[in-house]
């Protein structure tokens, strides 16, 4: 899969034409923590009598998500893709090479391979407006 924008201005200024953009590197992180502790929970003021101070529980807490990280290579064109160019830029946020973050857990994503919500993701991006998808790739 790639996506194509009808104009796309690089880093260095110039504009590029019908540029293609494929996702050069992605990297799913599944970080979910899991934590348990014992706490006494306090005894019941009015229930002095029986000398007890309380009762024990578990408490437990989790957190961490399935996050995805990726950065998009552009190639000049189609062609240039499949004539086995190289790419022109990796897309840019100023000077260093944008990475793009979502959390994988999003309904927006559900039933999605990472690869698939990456594209869904970035198509949202506001210099992806109007992107469509490129047929006919040697990907």
């Amino acid at each position: 899969m790639a996506l194509t924008v009808a104009t796309l201005t690089l880093s260095s200024g110039l504009e590029v034409a019908n540029p293609v953009l494929i996702l050069s590197e992605i990297n799913n992180h599944n970080n979910v923590t899991a934590s348990e502790k014992l706490t006494i929970q306090a005894g019941d003021p009015a229930d002095q009598q029986s000398g007890s101070q309380g009762t024990y529980a578990l408490q437990s807490t989790s957190s961490g998500g399935n996050y995805c990280t990726y950065m998009v290579a552009v190639f000049a064109s189609k062609a240039a893709f499949n004539a086995g160019k190289p790419a022109v830029e990796t897309l840019k946020d100023s000077h260093s090479s944008k990475v793009f973050n979502f959390d994988l857990n999003d309904a927006a994503y559900k039933n999605m391979t990472p690869r698939e919500a990456a594209y869904t993701h970035l198509k949202t991006d506001p210099c992806m407006a109007g992107a469509t998808e490129v047929s006919g790739l040697n990907l």
